[in-house]
């Protein structure tokens, strides 16, 4: 009997790893995919920039708590948006889910996620710069680019 608990543990045990092990698992954010997306698009186009600022929810309320950063490039003068999808970086029109209230050049934003070069000592930090103010219904919609 004592052996049937110890099995029964034991599988509770791995499955618990496992599940565990999914759920932490690292996944690329977007500072992350924004920063690889401006540097594989500075290869073919001369002028990209991080544009970051805060998320809108659902419900279409700003969250000044939660910011969310999206690549886009000059092309044609027209700024394009840039997704990461399935692995890879793609020009769209799609600006994702946020108010775009800041633009960086990549080392820049760069410089910013480490806070390491004189560019960014004075620069101001992303979660504390929203200070326009929008009411909701200046909220540009997720399709429109800048």
């Amino acid at each position: 009997m004592k052996t049937m608990g110890r099995a029964w543990k034991f599988s509770l045990g791995v499955m618990a790893i496992f599940i565990a092990g999914c759920a932490v698992s690292l996944q690329p954010v977007c500072r992350h995919t924004a920063l690889m997306c401006a540097l594989v698009m500075q290869e073919k186009y001369p002028t990209v920039e991080v544009a970051f600022g805060p998320v809108i929810n659902a419900n279409r309320e700003v969250s000044s708590l939660i910011t969310h950063a999206q690549t886009r490039v000059l092309v044609n003068d027209k700024w394009v948006w840039v997704n990461y999808m399935g692995g890879a970086c793609q020009l769209t029109d799609t600006r994702e889910g946020f108010l775009d209230l800041n633009h960086w050049p990549v080392e820049m934003f760069y410089a910013w996620l480490w806070k390491s070069t004189a560019l960014t000592v004075a620069a101001p930090l992303p979660a504390v710069c929203f200070t326009v103010v929008i009411s909701i219904g200046d909220i540009p919609s997720s399709k429109s680019a800048k």
